[in-house]
């Protein structure tokens, strides 16, 4: 769906109404970052209401494999939704993972996000290719942390350079690289991922790079695989939706940005 109002948040969290308060107070604990909002979906709809955003893709924060089922479920209950895009979650640690994904897919979820700093594994190792050849074989998406983490000092592990070995490995696997593709780690995302067949977002990244630079590197990625994203709750929509909307972007690049490349790459049902 595409139309001169609709506008496409690719990258915000949120949590079933129970767990939401004890998330948000862990998260903002380890990160000791101030959050936008409570970690509601009702505060999410809220929010897009009054940035007058149309469109939320959901991701999950999964960090153990027994959570997979219970993070599905949720996903799945989001899935009908007219205005939320959920994703779901998946680990190697399961031996079934391949049902988790079918699973997935039957629910009309439209990929996966994985967090590898939260899920205990580099991105390219080799129990995670099995996983990623099921994602791609049923037409999901593959939405990755990437790069480093705010106030977090151990070696990221989802890398510039490692996404590029996973792409290498499994190219028709459809991936999302968050915060342009390696947050403060920008110069790597240049060395490795700037023009390589994947999806890059914007999200978490205005605070912590010059506009410029961004600009530049989306203009150098190709402007039909660049994604606004904000990763609420850490962020507020509508004020992520302002800088952007500031900025020198040409029309049909900002259209791409907001609507266009997230509607063609999020919106239709994935298909057995």
């Amino acid at each position: 769906m595409t139309g001169k109002n609709t506008v496409i948040d690719a990258h915000a969290h949120a949590f079933p109404d129970a767990l939401a308060p004890k998330a948000i107070a862990r998260l903002s604990s380890h990160y000791g970052h101030s959050f936008a909002l409570d970690g509601t979906i009702a505060s999410l709809r809220a929010s897009m209401r009054k940035a007058g955003i149309t469109h939320t893709v959901i991701l999950p924060v999964g960090t153990r494999p027994d959570q997979t089922p219970s993070i599905n479920r949720f996903a799945a209950g989001l899935a009908e939704s007219p205005d939320l895009i959920p994703f779901g979650t998946a680990t190697p640690a399961r031996s079934n993972f391949k049902d988790d994904i079918a699973r997935l897919r039957d629910a009309g979820i439209r990929g996966v996000k994985f967090h590898a700093d939260y899920q205990g594994f580099n991105v390219d190792e080799a129990r995670l290719f099995p996983l990623y050849e099921a994602i791609a074989g049923a037409g999901l998406i593959a939405f990755f942390h990437s790069g480093g983490s705010l106030n977090v000092t151990a070696p990221p592990r989802c890398t510039p350079d490692r996404l590029a070995r996973v792409m290498g490995r499994v190219p028709e696997l459809r991936i999302v690289a968050a915060h342009l593709g390696g947050w403060r780690m920008w110069d790597s995302v240049e060395q490795h991922l700037i023009g390589r067949p994947l999806w890059l977002d914007t999200s978490f990244c205005m605070d912590y790079m010059p506009p410029d630079r961004m600009m530049r590197m989306a203009r150098a990625h190709g402007m039909d695989r660049v994604l606004f994203g904000t990763d609420s709750p850490w962020n507020g929509q509508g004020a992520d939706l302002e800088r952007i909307r500031s900025l020198p972007w040409t029309a049909d690049e900002l259209e791409r940005l907001l609507c266009r490349n997230a509607s063609a790459l999020f919106m239709p049902r994935p298909t057995s």
